[in-house]
């Protein structure tokens, strides 16, 4: 499904966290949301999911106002895993990522349900810990979990809020890798707020770069991550190098302390 934002502001009370922002993300597109803390990354995420309601511009799923969707279908759509998610659900990991097709799902699970969430599970490799309770489990463990239960739902356009947070290096590799394939795979329009410059680069097709609710730049990895955007958006020197056509950031400030000298 295609996502158009047209000219979205919002504001928490009377301060403006999202003003003006435009673009356009493709069907089965991964789209890397980037900027400091603030910057209205997640805040954005929940706009287009309907959570929040922009004070003014629109947001369109294949060329519907969101604000027009159903609930109901609108979750059949559209799913958005916020951050630290699990931490709210004493389940075993199955029933979990069961959970997710509640959307699609009659008052009892058919057969079709069943193998979506086996499938899920196997996709981020989590089979082993199906019948283990969730708060048993590692934060990254748990962050997987939180993924197969957005994947079991079969979404169209998939949300999601630092998906390799609590992840160690080979999760998080192995995770945006899944993320990324499953985009090309089933066509799934992707969109994810992120912290990690270098992982957004190597695993999104496009990125945008949010500075105090606006858009400071928007296109592919090479032309967002520059060295004067970083100055500009982080208030940090960076070395930007390509590995491949890919670039890779390497901060370079020796004045950020906030320790008093």
């Amino acid at each position: 499904m295609t996502i158009v934002i047209e000219d979205v502001h919002f504001s928490y009370s009377a301060r403006p966290v999202l003003r003006g922002v435009t673009a356009h993300i493709a069907r089965g597109e991964v789209l890397g949301l980037l900027g400091p803390n603030g910057a209205g990354k997640s805040t954005l995420l929940r706009c287009m999911d309907r959570v929040l309601t922009p004070t003014q511009g629109v947001i369109l799923v294949d060329g519907r106002k969101v604000a027009n969707i159903p609930l109901r279908e609108l979750a059949k759509l559209v799913t958005h895993v916020p951050q630290d998610a699990a931490r709210a659900f004493p389940h075993r990991v199955f029933e979990l990522v069961l959970l997710g097709r509640r959307a699609k799902m009659g008052l009892r699970p058919r057969e079709q349900d069943l193998e979506a969430v086996r499938e899920s599970l196997r996709w981020f490799n989590l089979e082993e810990l199906a019948w283990r309770n969730v708060n048993e489990l590692s934060g990254g463990e748990r962050q997987r979990v939180m993924l197969a239960w957005a994947l079991a739902a079969e979404p169209r356009v998939l949300l999601l809020d630092e998906p390799t947070s609590s992840l160690d290096l080979r999760y998080q590799l192995g995770v945006l890798a899944t993320l990324r394939e499953l985009a090309r795979h089933r066509q799934i329009t992707t969109v994810m707020a992120m912290h990690d410059i270098n992982l957004a680069a190597r695993f999104c097709d496009r990125l945008i770069l949010l500075k105090s609710g606006v858009v400071h730049a928007m296109g592919s990895p090479v032309q967002v991550l520059t060295p004067e955007n970083i100055r500009e958006v982080y208030s940090v020197d960076a070395v930007v190098r390509l590995h491949g056509g890919t670039p890779y950031v390497i901060p370079w400030s020796d004045e950020v302390c906030f320790v008093p000298r």
